[in-house]
């Protein structure tokens, strides 16, 4: 890959959420077109997040949570555990009603979200999420052991973003035990990219 910061959408990993588009360009015009057509079983990114939904939404667009995720996880003795309540959760076969499908869910999740505004830069996403679980950090530490703990980031870029963790946001994330996964979908072309130098 080229160490320049332009992406080509070809170049970058294919959500899981594309179904049978062959690049994130289509998927993202047929996506604003009808926000619900095609997302699959899960109605999610590979990081769990959901998609831009509307023509307006602005880039760069930055969602950020800390999920605990497991097949046999209960939501209700999470949130005892850590004495405080998600943004959102659910139990694996549960049945969601979405607009245009229902879906049974994979897995059971636990997930604090971001409270700011979606086109905030990253690390203050990232710095919101770590000031609301700071205070359970050793309960959530603890169940690193039994689940999977995330910090998720997906990042919807028009142009190339500015992506990075402070040091003490990555000794914060490492005191959770959680692990980072950040997918970044570039909604630009080469062509585009090159018209703006």
């Amino acid at each position: 890959m080229r160490s320049s910061a332009a992406l080509n959408p070809s170049e970058i990993k294919r959500p899981r959420f594309c179904g049978g588009d062959t690049n994130v360009d289509a998927y993202v015009r047929r996506l604003l077109r009808d926000p619900d057509d095609g997302q699959g079983p899960d109605a999610q990114t590979s990081t769990g997040v959901e998609p831009p939904m509307t023509p307006e939404t602005k880039y760069p667009s930055f969602h950020v949570r800390l999920t605990v995720v497991g097949d046999e996880l209960d939501p209700d003795r999470i949130t005892q555990r850590l004495h405080m309540s998600p943004t959102r959760a659910c139990r694996r076969g549960d049945v969601v009603q979405r607009p245009r499908a229902t879906v049974v869910e994979k897995r059971g999740r636990w997930e604090v979200a971001s409270r700011l505004s979606r086109e905030r830069p990253l690390a203050e996403h990232i710095d919101d999420v770590l000031s609301v679980v700071e205070s359970s950090a050793e309960g959530i530490a603890a169940l690193a052991e039994e689940f999977e703990v995330w910090l998720l980031c997906a990042v919807y870029a028009d142009r190339a973003p500015e992506l990075g963790l402070t040091p003490r946001q990555v000794r914060a994330i490492a005191r959770l035990g959680a692990a980072v996964d950040m997918d970044v979908y570039a909604l630009f072309s080469n062509d585009a990219e090159d018209g703006q130098r």
